[in-house]
């Protein structure tokens, strides 16, 4: 079988062409019958509940990792999916805003500095001293060398990812 392209391929693009074709040759095909197989449970059969604990934040699909999962099972629902967006550096601010459209002032709403996620979580006036209010509250020097350390503080580390929320 011969394929032709209408525009110009690049040499690596072309590798990798070549490869797909390689491996798609490389398949052998039999008359057999198909079958389907639910990978996301050890019984290899699809259930409704199976869907269910693979899609949500309760089942086995650990969308975060391991060190903040750990604190997932005490927090509401809207603090897990904060907590991915933040992980994953997807949260709203002003700077990612600014990146889609013209966006007139991108500073902070309570200090006029630049708006980013490190800033409205950390280094912002009003985010420092709600950390020390926290660390009062706990009676130490400072949440973030707590903050996922271990399952002992699982307490203060659900009420750190409330405070980031809010």
């Amino acid at each position: 079988m011969k394929i032709s392209f209408r525009r110009r391929v690049f040499p690596r693009l072309m590798r990798m062409w070549l490869d797909i074709v390689s491996i798609a040759e490389s398949i052998s095909y039999t008359d057999d019958c198909d079958a389907i197989i639910w990978a996301f449970d050890g019984s290899a059969r699809f259930l409704v509940q199976a869907v269910y604990k693979t899609i949500s934040f309760s089942g086995g699909l650990n969308l975060l990792s391991p060190l903040v999962s750990g604190i997932l099972l005490f927090l509401p629902r809207f603090i897990h999916i904060f907590l991915w967006l933040l992980s994953n550096n997807k949260t709203l601010t002003r700077d990612k805003l600014a990146k889609r459209k013209n966006v007139e002032d991108k500073t902070c709403l309570s200090c006029n500095e630049p708006e980013s996620a490190c800033h409205q979580l950390f280094d912002c006036v009003v985010a420092k001293v709600c950390w020390s209010h926290l660390a009062n509250i706990f009676h130490i020097e400072s949440v973030s060398c707590w903050w996922v350390s271990n399952n002992r503080h699982k307490v203060m580390n659900c009420c750190s990812a409330a405070l980031m929320w809010c």
